[in-house]
């Protein structure tokens, strides 16, 4: 999610853009030299199964998507908070999760 807007589709908008939109520009693209998925590439080639698997509706706004999962990961009841801490400072959402050690939780998207 951080590199959305800087290093994968740069023009990525949190209050516009769907997860239909985040797969087709970023995700897609960041994966094709590859010939594989995504998730592949971030893992380094290592199977990994999830602790939690998601199911979603592809017109949602991906921030949201991606909120409810790290909401989870936290403990938390609502993503409200976590959508906004994704747009104003995802460190402090990366330092939390490391905190509660659940950097390294897997989820199947």
């Amino acid at each position: 999610y951080r590199r959305l807007g800087s290093e994968l589709m740069l023009h990525y908008t949190p209050e516009a853009h769907t997860t239909a939109d985040v797969v087709r520009r970023a995700i897609i693209p960041a994966s094709e030299a590859e010939e594989c998925a995504l998730a592949t590439i971030l893992m380094q080639g290592q199977s990994t199964f999830p602790g939690k698997m998601v199911t979603h509706n592809w017109g949602n706004l991906f921030r949201d998507l991606v909120a409810a999962v790290i909401a989870d990961a936290l403990g938390e009841h609502d993503y409200g908070m976590v959508a906004r801490l994704l747009q104003e400072d995802i460190s402090v959402l990366e330092r939390a999760l490391k905190r509660a050690s659940r950097w390294h939780s897997t989820y199947w998207i």
